[in-house]
């Protein structure tokens, strides 16, 4: 529920956000990638954490600057690890295969 709430409040938000926010945009896009992990939105949270660490950096709000970097770190790391699970698998089925004619040989 509070994360139904939260997302209304910063979509309502009057454009552009760079004039009505300014100076905050970093944590606006923070916020959004708490929902959108909530959500399990992954391209989404990759997206909004790029915006986030770019608007901290330009505010120097390095906190976030921290946060956004080591998010986009994790999910960039999760995604490579997931492609070498897959890989991984793709090889493991091949062998099997491999075994399975030669046995009925």
């Amino acid at each position: 529920m509070i994360k139904k709430k939260a997302a209304v409040f910063l979509d309502s938000i009057p454009l552009p956000l760079s004039e009505n926010i300014k100076g905050h945009l970093s944590c606006f896009y923070e916020i959004k990638v708490l929902i959108n992990d909530k959500n399990q939105e992954t391209a989404k949270l990759y997206q909004n954490s790029k915006l986030a660490l770019k608007y901290a950096e330009n505010d120097k709000n390095y906190e976030i600057v921290g946060w956004a970097s080591f998010e986009l770190f994790y999910n960039s790391f999760f995604v490579k690890k997931t492609q070498v699970c897959i890989n991984t698998w793709k090889t493991l089925k091949s062998i099997t295969s491999l075994v399975i004619t030669l046995v009925k040989k």
